[in-house]
């Protein structure tokens, strides 16, 4: 991402990086991943009835949310305290900060989406919140299948104009890529940290081969079916939610959450794509786990050195 591209306020990461998780990065055919390694097509002649509680074989190379948000915590304070030592009062974002003052007129929950798998999503809860978080319940920042990462880090503005002299203490460079200054507060936290390993590319390669399984695109076209019966006129499956990334939740919003759960149980679209995104991660780690090791260790490295860096 740009430097350009992580400024701004909350809603413009959401708009920004929502696509990551629904279209992916660009890739090979079907059975090519990108990278020279041939995947083998998933059969998915029985596949599991998931829920809530699934888990991804990457999900083993990830720390847990609790210690992401514990880490993306920790450097939020040191990177707090750069920019005061610089004369800024600021808020920082990233995907494991819940925002301190949203955007204006919209609540927290307004600007943040339900935080469990992406299809599924319990009946009750939609009956109830329609796609948002219950107050104190797990988020996400974007909907869909958005890739959340503890690499994103940017200056939270609440839906206001930047300040370009906040901007330029805090990234280094002006917001047309001219660098400012060499002692940038995102830079002179982070170098020290150490640097993670960014997965979401190759995360959202193989989310893209499994949404272009022929099992799961019928599945799909089953769901758009299922909904266009009960009145809408979704594409898509990720149509739905995307809609409400934005807005407080309404009796539309729910009855729009509502259907959407029970034709994705009718449909069984969901069942389908994570047993074929759990087969192509089992063999992109029988073929070469080095990356998703990589990722592990540097953000447990990272989580470390965040704790030090505020024990001095």
């Amino acid at each position: 991402m740009s430097m350009a591209g992580r400024r701004g306020s909350l809603a413009g990461l959401v708009v920004a990086l929502v696509g990551l998780g629904l279209l992916g990065a660009s890739c090979g055919s079907e059975d090519d991943g990108g990278g020279g390694f041939s995947y083998r097509t998933p059969t998915l002649d029985e596949v599991p009835v998931i829920d809530t509680a699934i888990r991804l074989p990457f999900d083993d190379y990830e720390l847990s949310t609790a210690d992401r948000i514990r880490m993306q915590d920790g450097e939020t304070r040191l990177l707090v305290q750069c920019m005061a030592e610089r004369g800024f009062t600021v808020r920082i974002g990233g995907d494991y900060t819940r925002p301190e003052k949203p955007i204006p007129k919209l609540s927290f929950s307004d600007v943040t989406m339900w935080g469990g798998p992406f299809g599924t999503l319990p009946l009750e809860h939609a009956r109830r919140f329609g796609y948002k978080p219950e107050p104190g319940g797990p988020f996400v920042k974007g909907p869909g299948s958005y890739l959340s990462s503890p690499i994103n880090r940017f200056l939270d503005t609440g839906g206001r104009d930047p300040d370009p002299a906040a901007e330029a203490a805090f990234y280094g460079e002006s917001a047309e890529g001219d660098v400012t200054s060499d002692d940038a507060c995102l830079a002179k936290v982070q170098d020290p940290l150490g640097t993670l390993v960014d997965t979401r590319d190759l995360q959202a390669d193989l989310n893209k081969l499994a949404r272009q399984h022929p099992r799961v695109e019928a599945a799909i076209r089953a769901w758009v079916a299922c909904m266009r019966d009960r009145g809408y006129d979704y594409s898509d499956v990720w149509g739905a939610s995307a809609e409400f990334s934005l807005q407080a939740v309404t009796q539309r919003q729910i009855k729009v959450a509502v259907d959407d759960v029970e034709c994705t149980t009718e449909s069984g679209w969901a069942n389908y794509y994570y047993a074929a995104v759990a087969d192509y991660q089992r063999q992109t780690l029988e073929h070469d786990p080095s990356l998703m090791e990589a990722a592990l260790e540097a953000e447990k490295d990272r989580l470390a050195a965040v704790e030090r860096e505020l024990g001095k």
